[in-house]
């Protein structure tokens, strides 16, 4: 469970930052995103706080990115790539080593919004 969790933070705080990259506020993406059959607890939730840089710890993203640690380890156990779970592996290890490892796991998206920024430099 905490792989999708993960990836659907991931996946929402790309799309915030796509969302604000355009000039759209990113309530109008949750709007829109809640709207449909892909809305999730975590969008029409956490979400709202996580726009408004609200990131107090509910489960660190530090504990999240040990449990990533477990999954990638559980996968090559049982002989198995999963790409995508590496991925977000390397993104979250990277966030902890820049100092967001104490922030919610949802903070994932402040360390998002900094290398997207540093990107456009």
């Amino acid at each position: 469970m905490n792989l999708q969790i993960a990836m659907l933070s991931l996946a929402l705080s790309e799309g915030i930052t796509l969302a604000r990259g355009a000039s759209i506020e990113p309530e109008v993406f949750l709007q829109i995103l809640n709207s449909t059959y892909f809305k999730t607890g975590m969008s029409e939730t956490k979400a709202y706080k996580m726009i408004r840089d609200s990131f107090e710890p509910t489960f660190t993203l530090s504990n999240l990115k040990k449990d990533l640690d477990t999954i990638n380890q559980a996968a090559h156990d049982f002989g198995l790539e999963l790409p995508m779970a590496k991925k977000a592996n390397q993104v979250y290890q990277d966030a902890v080593e820049k100092g967001f490892g104490d922030l919610d796991y949802t903070g994932i998206l402040a360390y998002i919004k900094e290398i997207a920024k540093s990107n456009l430099a």
